[in-house]
């Protein structure tokens, strides 16, 4: 007896996270002492051997498209930089990590497919599309198709079409996200599901967040600023709830729902959008405690000093509004 619960204890080991490896990934002008690989694809390489539990580094520096994974997804190709396809491994980026898509082939950043993936630090650049009407979708920053995943402290700029997209039954919680000029901040679309936290998204040439069919999103202490197509859009049977937040000068509303949507706003910032809300929405709106007010944000989107509005708790979550972290 004794020797067969030695055995299930080595088995158990063998199997726990403490035996997860860390797999490190450079880019290509990196010196190779301490690099498992050393190349723009370095990332994705990591992936083709992780096991679940492992931990892929990506060191500093600038990363390119120059190879791609093609994923079939519905009536369309996911053009994948780096494709995780089932798998539950954790990607952790060191400060200074960027992929940038200037000049290079036009891919998705990251499509994460039906995977449990925890990921932190990257920076997202100029990554655009080559055919607009084509079946190929690329332009993307992350793109999830099921499974779960962990954004955290990301940012985007310049990403040509959706930063963060949750198709099917994916669960996405991001926090410290960064947006700014692109196309749309958040695409979520089937039973997607969505909560995002402590984060900006500003000057994109569509809505800031959006929920279509039967997704939901829940934004929380986030800044949604100068989006061209609605800061906050939800359509079909797709809700929002956004609380603590600062929803300025977007157009030209503030938020529209439409169909059978419902948007929720609760202890926000409302001001200075072309239009608060669409005239249309009806009670498919429900607002309370809405503060029409100039937040006057800073260059790093908090309130200046003295400001009221940073005095002021929510009185059922007693969390304050904006960013807090």
């Amino acid at each position: 007896m004794r020797g067969f619960l030695a055995l299930i204890g080595a088995l158990a080991c063998l199997t726990s996270p403490a035996f997860a490896r860390t797999i490190t990934a450079c880019a290509p002008v990196s010196a190779s002492w301490g690099c498992n690989f050393a190349s723009d694809d370095s990332i994705q390489r990591a992936v083709d051997i992780a096991r679940d539990g492992d931990v892929i580094r990506i060191r500093r520096g600038i990363y390119r498209p120059s190879t791609f994974r093609d994923r079939p997804f519905q009536d369309v190709v996911l053009r994948a930089f780096v494709l995780v396809e089932g798998k539950r491994i954790s990607i952790l980026a060191e400060d200074g990590v960027t992929f940038d898509g200037q000049g290079a082939t036009p891919t998705i950043a990251f499509v994460l497919w039906n995977s449990d993936v925890n990921m932190t630090g990257v920076a997202i650049e100029n990554f655009g599309f080559g055919n607009a009407e084509d079946d190929i979708y690329d332009g993307h920053g992350v793109f999830v198709v099921g499974g779960r995943a962990r954004l955290t402290d990301m940012r985007m700029t310049r990403v040509a079409k959706m930063g963060i997209t949750g198709r099917n039954d994916a669960l996405i919680d991001a926090s410290g996200i960064r947006m700014d000029g692109g196309h749309m901040g958040v695409w979520l679309e089937e039973t997607a599901h969505m909560t995002l936290r402590e984060s900006v998204i500003r000057g994109g040439d569509s809505a800031g967040v959006g929920a279509y069919q039967s997704a939901s999103l829940r934004v929380y202490n986030s800044v949604l600023d100068a989006n061209t197509d609605d800061g906050v859009y939800a359509e079909g049977r797709g809700v929002i709830v956004v609380a603590n937040s600062i929803i300025t000068r977007n157009g030209p509303y503030g938020a529209r729902a439409v169909e059978d949507a419902r948007i929720e706003i609760a202890h926000s910032v409302l001001f200075a959008n072309v239009a608060p809300i669409y005239p249309e929405s009806g009670l498919a709106m429900v607002m309370s405690n809405i503060f029409e007010v100039d937040p006057q944000l800073d260059e790093r989107d908090r309130f200046p000093p003295g400001s009221s509005l940073a005095l002021v708790r929510d009185p059922i979550r007693s969390a304050a509004i904006g960013l807090t972290q």
